[in-house]
């Protein structure tokens, strides 16, 4: 899959960007504060239909602009499409998809394939449990047709139940209530979860791999999906009847505590090198190589259920990610993907051999081409 061409209008520092990534690396360089992180960010945005920085849309508009707009020419399965998405204050967000107006968010993902590698990487392996729920369900939105609108129609339902159990009124009446939503719950959170159950194992046996080949073999990465609910022996989901009890059994904390307990909203990721917990034990170069072998095994993944590798968007990694290690990363992914790099020195940079780049310089809502070359280690 490619990125033909990118379009910002009144996005973050932009007024009016146009730009056309390489098909192989795209390095663009400049120092911070200049807008790099911007180009990536409006490509996450046309990519999972929410930014990694804010969940405010209109924290996304140029300063003194009304709304914004950004679109995407790109490539993919020999075949050329177009996103197109604006937002305005007063009428929200719009989408447009290949010149059809008026497109649900959950209709556009999985057109454009895109993995970003940051710093902010690391809260997948040190952040709490939302942070890999939000990384699970924005990942498997990618790559599963159904996933998001199944995922809002859970939290509505979630939303509504826990509603109920917000409710000024006796024990009694609350719990006559309940089953409704218990149903719905039951309903679309099996779905998920065995999604993401799925996603996980497949996650996990590119992730050990690769982990280990960078660790040098020293260490073993075990990744496994932590449901709330529980599972029956030998099985990796619940089953529908065991769901229930445990909605039941929860009942009297629900109702004390006024939310809902057990779910795919409480479930987590465990992850696990040499047998103990990275996210407690771990060091942070530890951590770190577990969360690049994690987001290069999402690369894998993507192809492997797309039949296309993903655009590749890294952040900054010259300021998190060694030498050595930056090395294994563009051995194991640049050339094969289209790359788009940020940083503010490319001379740090630590490219595969033989690897053509195009290097752009950033700043004051521009982008210049500076230089095209094959380049060197």
């Amino acid at each position: 899959m490619k990125i033909e061409k990118l379009v910002l209008n009144d996005f973050r520092c932009y007024s009016y960007l146009e730009f056309s990534p390489s098909e192989s690396v795209t390095v663009l360089y400049g120092p911070n504060g200049t807008g790099k992180t911007s180009i990536l960010e409006a490509i996450g945005y046309l990519a999972t239909t929410r930014s990694h920085r804010t969940s405010k849309d209109s924290e996304l508009i140029r300063w003194g602009a009304t709304g914004f707009a950004l679109s995407a020419l790109i490539i993919k399965h020999g075949r050329k499409s177009s996103i197109d998405m604006r937002y305005g204050e007063g009428r929200g967000r719009e989408i447009t998809l290949d010149g059809t107006y008026g497109k649900k968010a959950g209709e556009i993902l999985g057109k454009l394939n895109a993995v970003r590698f940051s710093p902010e990487d690391l809260d997948i392996i040190k952040g709490g449990p939302a942070h890999r729920r939000r990384f699970l369900d924005m990942e498997i939105s990618q790559i599963t047709a159904g996933y998001y609108t199944t995922l809002l129609q859970y939290n509505r339902a979630l939303l509504q139940r826990n509603a109920v159990l917000k409710m000024d009124a006796s024990t009694r009446t609350r719990r006559e209530l309940l089953p409704e939503w218990d149903h719905q719950l039951i309903q679309f959170g099996l779905k998920l979860i065995s999604e993401r159950v799925s996603f996980v194992k497949e996650l996990a046996g590119y992730a050990k791999d690769i982990h280990c080949r960078i660790s040098t073999g020293k260490e073993h990465l075990s990744l496994q999906y932590c449901c709330s609910v529980g599972t029956p022996p030998g099985a990796d989901v619940p089953q529908a009847r065991q769901y229930e009890e445990a909605l039941k059994s929860a009942t009297e904390e629900d109702l004390i505590k006024r939310s809902t307990s057990v779910g795919p909203h409480r479930d987590d990721i465990s992850i696990v090198t040499n047998g103990y917990d990275i996210r407690t034990y771990g060091s942070q170069g530890q951590q770190r190589t577990a969360a690049m072998a994690i987001r290069i095994a999402q690369v894998h993944v993507l192809e492997t259920v797309t039949g296309e590798t993903p655009t590749l968007l890294l952040d900054d990694v010259t300021s998190e990610i060694d030498a050595s290690r930056q090395e294994m990363l563009m051995d194991e992914l640049a050339g094969r993907c289209q790359t788009i790099i940020t940083c503010t020195d490319p001379s740090r940079l630590r490219l595969a051999r033989g690897v053509k780049k195009s290097v752009y310089e950033v700043g004051g809502g521009r982008v210049l081409l500076r230089e095209v070359s094959p380049c060197s280690s």
